[in-house]
């Protein structure tokens, strides 16, 4: 099957096939929430329902924080980019280092030989300078897009901690008879069913979220619930909670992760669940 994407210029690019989406989804073109067109019937549908994102590695470039979800015109920073600033920063440090200590060196055999110490002197000091001035400027300037990059990657693992997460639901519901388990206790019965307890648990730093069950699918079976893909059963919430309804939404952040009730997962905007709250 195939799709065409509307890009964040208004545009249809495509179309492309499933294989081609999960490209455009690893190299950050599109993310869980891109609209698509179905080349045959002309219908739109998000990408999530094309394929799944969490079976993926979504890479940290996915658009968080863009007002349009769906981005083809742009591509943020890439990992390789993001290391190759690294080392080249440590590189520079290393430079300045060696600088300093070749020109100490250099003073102090011209000393001992009675040579002119003026340019060996103005070396060193200009290596100091870079060294305790321009390098931490360097650094301030660039520590944002490093704490962005690790922030994104956490993102990363959120999401997969959710898709996780859904499956561990399905496989308790499977052994007791298709019922979910009590929104009030959720985690405890699930840490049979995932590889550690930080599976259960948002890994993000900034506006910290815990994830809570959604009171609505508490001990309900879940081959009641109707439209499951669009049914929320996991969300991020404040720290602390452990379930409530989406009004306990974490609204602090632009993008939260959730599972649905068909047990796939995504990244979305938390004022798209609870539109009164962004008033």
């Amino acid at each position: 099957m195939e799709y065409f994407v509307i890009g964040a210029d208004g545009k249809k690019y495509g179309p492309y096939d499933e294989k081609k989406l999960t490209e455009l989804a690893l190299a950050g073109r599109i993310n869980a929430s891109s609209t698509l067109i179905d080349a045959e019937s002309g219908a739109g549908i998000l990408a999530v329902n094309a394929i799944d994102f969490a079976e993926i590695h979504i890479p940290p470039s996915v658009n968080e924080g863009y007002n349009n979800s769906t981005y083809m015109s742009k591509k943020p920073i890439s990992k390789k980019t993001n290391n190759l600033i690294v080392l080249s920063f440590i590189f520079l440090i290393f430079l300045q280092i060696i600088g300093v200590i070749t020109s100490a060196f250099a003073i102090k055999n011209a000393k001992r030989e009675g040579s002119d110490t003026s340019l060996a002197t103005v070396a060193l000091v200009l290596n100091i300078f870079v060294l305790v001035i321009i390098v931490p400027i360097i650094g301030v300037i660039f520590y944002p897009v490093f704490d962005i990059a690790r922030e994104k990657s956490r993102h990363t693992t959120c999401l997969s901690n959710m898709k996780q997460t859904t499956t561990a639901m399905a496989m308790y519901s499977s052994d007791y008879n298709d019922i979910l388990p009590d929104s009030k206790n959720w985690q405890e019965v699930l840490k049979p069913y995932v590889k550690n307890d930080n599976t259960l648990n948002c890994p993000e730093k900034k506006n910290k979220s815990s994830y809570a069950m959604n009171d609505t699918y508490s001990k309900v079976n879940i081959n009641d619930i109707k439209n499951p893909a669009d049914q929320i059963l996991i969300f991020e919430a404040p720290l602390g909670t452990t379930h409530g309804t989406l009004e306990n939404v974490n609204i602090n952040k632009h993008r939260i992760s959730v599972g649905y009730c068909d047990l796939h997962a995504a990244r979305i905007n938390p004022y798209t669940i609870v539109p009164k709250k962004n008033k």
